[in-house]
């Protein structure tokens, strides 16, 4: 963190400005969000992530947004982050009672690679298909209630709290499976490719949706019908550990 003062007319403020992400607030990465997905007009983000008053904001100078401005470089990099920045998010169920519901735990401890999978699929789609229903099941499979077994609920049933949400926190949960992604690819070279997402391959007037984890569950099962449920329980990271060592052996043999 780091101490900014400003004189912003007759008034003097301070604020603690992050350095990093894992420095970064859950009001200031919503206003982050907000503002990159044009939920948010400039002045609104400023005052809400540096704690100015809006009025104030108005005041400042061509050289104070210079200055802040600077101050936000580190929202272009993704500092390997292995956990989510918003632990919990409040949702409302079909007769309108707030519940809440939790982030996956840091580096994925406890995730099924079912769940994994799921979260992946619909992340990728979205991402290639910008189609809203992909976003709602992406971040239906993600967060879920504290504990809750993934294995009970039918999409339906989850989906059904997230059509309201607002969509602030619909692109901050995709924001942060981004910054997963980036840790992922870093941890598991051979397994997921460093960068931006993919953009929509379009054939024949469509768009083109991956199916890799389908085909990877059904190389990792093989001839193995009857562990097919044990195989979706499995610890998503052990299973991304060994997929990533084999496609490693795999590469070094054709060499």
């Amino acid at each position: 963190m780091r101490e900014l003062g400003l004189v912003i007319g007759k008034k003097r403020v301070h604020s603690c400005v992050p350095e990093s992400w894992l420095e970064v607030s859950e009001r200031q990465f919503l206003a982050v969000v907000a503002r990159a997905y044009d939920l948010m007009d400039d002045a609104a983000f400023y005052a809400q992530f540096f704690g100015f008053d809006v009025g104030l904001v108005s005041q400042l100078d061509l050289y104070s947004f210079y200055v802040l401005n600077g101050l936000l470089s580190f929202t272009k990099k993704d500092d390997g982050m292995q956990s989510f920045i918003l632990p919990m998010l409040k949702l409302k169920d079909g007769e309108g009672r707030v519940f809440c519901v939790v982030e996956p735990h840091a580096r994925l401890k406890g995730m099924s690679f079912q769940q994994f999978m799921m979260v992946d699929t619909f992340y990728t789609w979205y991402v290639q298909t910008k189609k809203r229903d992909y976003l709602l099941s992406m971040c239906a499979c993600c967060y879920l209630r504290e504990g809750e077994d993934f294995f009970a609920l039918e999409m339906d049933e989850r989906l059904a709290c997230w059509r309201t949400c607002e969509d602030v926190l619909l692109y901050a949960v995709l924001v942060q499976w981004s910054f997963i992604k980036s840790w992922l690819s870093r941890s598991y070279p051979h397994l997921f490719v460093a960068g931006e997402p993919p953009h929509a391959g379009r054939s024949g007037g469509k768009v083109k949706v991956s199916n890799m984890w389908i085909e990877i569950f059904d190389t990792l099962v093989a001839d193995d019908l009857n562990r097919i449920e044990s195989y979706k329980r499995l610890e998503c990271m052990d299973v991304l550990r060994i997929v990533n060592r084999k496609i490693h052996v795999q590469k070094n043999s054709f060499r």
